[in-house]
């Protein structure tokens, strides 16, 4: 096993991996600001909302993927990525009043955040309120309020997991421990 490393190498280590895996980034990961009508603030700390009893099956995978985050990823950061998800999930799709057309809107604006190539997501691959809970909060939000079916976020969803699940890969075999 290798030594233990401190949080500001391993940090830095991250994102030479975000950088290097396969290809350069294409693009930026966009800001909140480039896929939200407005920017918008959090009040107050929101917690992860209770299960409904109708099932997530991809949701509730990632949701536990994201709940199990180690410590050793990055924690989101208030100007990061996920930031501007860092809010009641309502006040986000306030903007389209009819749920017939929330899945128009939110694909295109899902599909800018996440990428369909892997690297590109690692950088969304982080912990706390800023981090993947956000996007969870959201993704389940458009479900169980919203009423997308879930089946259309299977795609989205399984890139984001595969993205967890590689860079937690990459982070214990760096520490040199086996993930699987």
């Amino acid at each position: 096993m290798k030594s233990p490393c401190n949080q500001l190498e391993l940090t830095m280590l991250i994102h030479v991996h975000w950088f290097t895996d396969s290809v350069p980034h294409s693009r930026p990961v966009p800001g909140p600001s480039s896929i939200l009508p407005t920017p918008i603030t959090a009040s107050a700390p929101i917690s992860m909302p209770v299960q409904s009893s109708r099932p997530f099956s991809i949701l509730k995978m990632l949701r536990e993927k994201v709940e199990n985050l180690p410590k050793l990823v990055p924690i989101g950061k208030k100007t990061g990525p996920l930031a501007g998800y860092c809010c009641d999930p309502m006040v986000l799709t306030m903007d389209v009043k009819d749920d017939m057309d929330i899945w128009e809107v939110w694909d295109q604006r899902l599909n800018v955040l996440i990428s369909h190539r892997i690297p590109d997501i690692y950088p969304l691959v982080t912990w706390g309120k800023y981090g993947l809970t956000a996007l969870v909060q959201l993704l389940e939000h458009l479900v169980r309020d919203r009423k997308v079916n879930e089946g259309l976020l299977d795609g989205k969803v399984g890139c984001v997991i595969e993205a967890i699940d590689r860079e937690l890969q990459f982070l214990f075999s760096y520490l040199g421990f086996t993930l699987y």
